[in-house]
């Protein structure tokens, strides 16, 4: 007989400050103050092996928020089971190991009631996911809820506040089975009331709750169904097509008739049977028609027959990611068809697989290959669409695609053609992108000529991505570099700027020195061109600029998060209207533009909108009846120390608006009725230079 082995109070706590210190599981027996004090804990909990459990110690466990193991044990007291059933309702999902027989006990108390249901709706947080089985009075105040809304609170808001729902769908995941009543209700659910109802572990579902409950309108998820008829099946597949985004995956399913194969609908965006382990040429032929998505990755094996039906497939994208293996012909066949075709579960192909799937009209997943020969790889080169491969294997097959003359024509007539597949380039290729005025992308070239390269620097466009290259010459790096400095934007391989720290510093030294060009030559006015700078790292401070273009403004909206949504112009004297109105539409940070020394009615307004806590105008003398009003509105903290008197008209706007803090430090006096209109003000109000004197 094996020596007990008791967790104590003390071990327990041991526990909680060093778990690495206690091995839980090596423990026969829990002490009941063990069990408060490891309640607590915030990591799971491995107690498998112990052999028994107090009532009192399953007590302090059902409150427990994490996963506990407790699958040694082989008996529980009543009192103890229905301490572990009442831990469904909390607001963490239910995770409790135990033995099956101890497990469907537990789960047979796991059930959703009337006053749960209500509780929930009451704002007491309660994951509906740990319910087994659900009441039919438990369904019907659902709908009564539904009905009247709650004392006119939308059933959206107080079910899915309560329910701890995922994606705005009604969760019922842990439901094992539903009555037809039960059913009946769910269906009668106003369609908006939630975007789907989920009951992803039923297993089952009578033609009759299957028609009642399919009367909702909303999204319904059903992920667990393993048995169902053909009437059924064909009924959710049409429910399914009705709404806007037509998805059924119902990936526990196993098997399906030929009959309810050929009745599903056909107009679904996606279709998921991932759990089908085998098909017939029937039902093979019927799933083809599907003009959407297949998912068919449970498949292990894939007759020559069912591949030529499945070669009539048009709908965009076929899974057979689940094959291991396949044959010459089936494949031959599989290559007819139109679209994606994943067949990434296959680790190896002969030389003739690779010569039809080069054939392939649609993009190829062949992510389980590890090797690749350079002749099979050439073949993928000639493939047209993508070929999704390991990284490894990806720039293999790109070394052997060129991008020639003809290929950057395709580009320049249609954009979106995607350029990342090709390893090298002509340098008459080069030559007509470089005209292109869109961005660029060019992430699978490894290796380029200086003459391609000088090209490409000349790039009209704005961004330039090159994040495959492997090696470049300081003069073809110098190139690109030297681009960057009209303001536009280069990606390069880290490993390659890495290796070139001599070069980037020279780089950086002619960026800079461009830079106080441009700057001398603004005469401190921040301007468009060098806004364009802010990504370079050379620009360290704005505080010189005593006033921003309107054509740059754009530019430092874009790029406010590099100020970590702050803006300092400590230098700033002016702003016009539109840049002031541009700063207002931010919501978040803080405004500093303490140099300001005169701001007109239009700007006042303008920053008035500003989101953010504070906005520093300490720069202003004096300040306008209707600027003080446009500036009362804003909500945050204003500063407006530069002042030395305020008038009365003044002094009323400031105080009637929606600031949190006012500053006005600046002033030395000011009339009776001045400040009887600034006491009024109920926020914080700082005027220490009054309180001195």
């Amino acid at each position: 007989m094996s020596e007990e082995k008791v967790l104590t109070k003390e071990i327990a706590a041991q526990f909680l400050v060093d778990e690495d210190s206690v091995k839980l599981e090596e423990f026969t027996k829990l002490e009941d103050d063990a069990a408060k004090v490891l309640s607590k804990c915030e990591s799971d909990l491995n107690l498998s092996g112990l052999k028994e459990l107090s009532d009192s110690s399953a007590t302090f466990l059902e409150s427990f928020a994490q996963k506990i193991d407790l699958s040694g044990l082989s008996e529980l007291s009543e009192s103890a089971i229905v301490s572990f059933a009442r831990s469904a309702r909390k607001n963490t999902p239910y995770d409790i190991k135990l033995d099956a027989n101890l497990s469907d006990k537990v789960d047979a108390l796991r059930v959703l009631d009337e006053e749960i249901v209500w509780a929930v709706f009451n704002k007491e947080e309660i994951d509906t996911n740990n319910f087994v089985s659900i009441t039919d009075e438990a369904a019907h105040a659902i709908l009564e809820n539904d009905k009247k809304g709650n004392d006119g609170v939308p059933w959206r808001t107080t079910w899915f506040d309560g329910a701890l729902s995922e994606s705005g769908n009604f969760q019922l995941n842990g439901l094992k089975s539903i009555s037809l009543k039960t059913a009946e209700c769910l269906g009668q659910l106003r369609a908006g009331s939630a975007e789907g109802i989920s009951l992803n572990e039923l297993e089952s579902l009578t033609d009759k709750s299957a028609e009642e409950i399919l009367k909702y309108q909303g999204y319904f998820q059903i992920k667990g169904l393993k048995e169902i008829s053909d009437d059924g099946l064909i009924a959710i597949s049409n429910h399914a097509q009705s709404r806007i985004h037509s998805e059924l995956d119902l990936p526990s399913l196993t098997k399906i008739s030929d009959a309810a194969a050929e009745g599903i609908s056909k107009k679904l965006e996606s279709l998921s049977l991932s759990g089908l382990t085998r098909i017939t040429n029937a039902t093979a032929e019927s799933l083809s028609k599907q003009q959407g998505k297949l998912t068919l990755s449970g498949l292990k094996e894939l007759s020559d027959a069912t591949a030529e039906r499945l070669s009539d497939y048009r709908g965009g994208y076929l899974d057979l990611s689940g094959l291991s293996e396949i044959s010459e012909s089936a494949l031959k066949s599989l290559s007819k068809l139109q679209g994606s075709l994943d067949l990434s579960g296959l680790t190896k192909l002969t030389d003739s697989a690779f010569d039809n799937l080069s054939q392939h009209d649609g993009e190829l997943h062949l992510g389980g290959l590890s090797e690749l020969s350079d002749e099979n790889a050439k073949k993928l080169s000639l493939h047209e669409k993508s070929v999704h491969l390991s990284k490894e294997l990806v720039a293999k097959v790109a070394s052997f695609k060129i991008l020639t003359v003809e290929i950057a024509e395709k580009f320049l007539s249609s954009p979106d053609y995607n350029l990342n597949s090709y390893g090298k380039i002509d340098d008459k290729a080069a030559e007509m992108l470089s005209g292109s005025s869109g961005n660029l992308v060019l992430n699978g070239l490894s290796e380029i000529s200086g003459v391609a390269a000088e090209h490409l620097s000349k790039h009209q466009g704005y961004s330039l991505s090159l994040g495959g290259l492997r090696s470049l010459s300081d003069a073809a790096l110098e190139s690109f570099c030297l681009r960057e400095l009209s303001g536009k934007k280069l990606h390069l391989p880290f490993e390659i700027l890495e290796n070139k720290t001599s070069l980037q510093a020279r780089l950086t030294a002619l960026k800079k020195a461009k830079i106080d060009d441009l700057i001398a030559k603004s005469e401190n006015i921040l301007t468009k061109e060098l806004v364009q700078y802010f990504d370079s790292g050379v620009i360290e401070s704005l505080d010189n600029f005593v006033a921003v273009e309107d054509d740059a403004i754009e530019i430092i909206i874009r790029n406010v998060r590099r100020f970590f949504g702050n803006i300092r112009l400590k230098g700033l004297k002016f702003i016009s209207e539109k840049v002031a109105k541009a700063f207002g539409g931010l919501d978040q940070g803080s405004l500093d533009f303490p140099s300001i020394s005169e701001l007109s009615d239009e700007a006042a307004e303008g920053l008035s909108f500003f989101g953010g806590s504070s906005l520093n105008l300490d720069g202003l003398q004096k300040i306008s009846a209707n600027a003080a009003k446009s500036l009362s509105g804003y909500e945050g903290e204003l500063s407006l120390n530069g002042l030395s008197d305020i008038n009365l008209e003044v002094a009323e706007n400031l105080s009637s608006g929606f600031l949190k803090k006012l500053s006005l430090n600046g002033i030395k006096q000011v009339s009776d009725e001045a400040l009887d209109a600034l006491k009024s003000f109920d926020r914080t109000l700082c005027m220490d230079g009054l309180n001195e004197k």
